[in-house]
């Protein structure tokens, strides 16, 4: 799968989410910056980009539900 289709998965996954509300999804632009996060804290491993990015999206709409923010938390 080529890094644009993951792109497009990965945003018609933000667009059909679980989350009710617009303001608690999170940015595009964090849940770049916190899989980023994730990509650095499991030692730079190529391939699990979609894995990162997903474990992201996930840990900061759990944040905005809950009403916490735990920047670096890494599974």
């Amino acid at each position: 799968m080529k890094a644009a289709e993951r792109k497009d998965d990965k945003q018609q996954f933000i667009s059909s989410g679980d989350v009710n509300s617009s303001e608690l999804a999170p940015t595009l632009q964090e849940i770049e910056m916190r899989a980023y996060s994730i990509h650095l804290a499991h030692g730079s491993t190529h391939g699990n980009d979609l894995d990162d990015w997903l474990q992201a999206e996930r840990e900061l709409a759990e944040e905005r539900r809950l009403g916490t923010k735990t920047q670096g938390k890494v599974d």
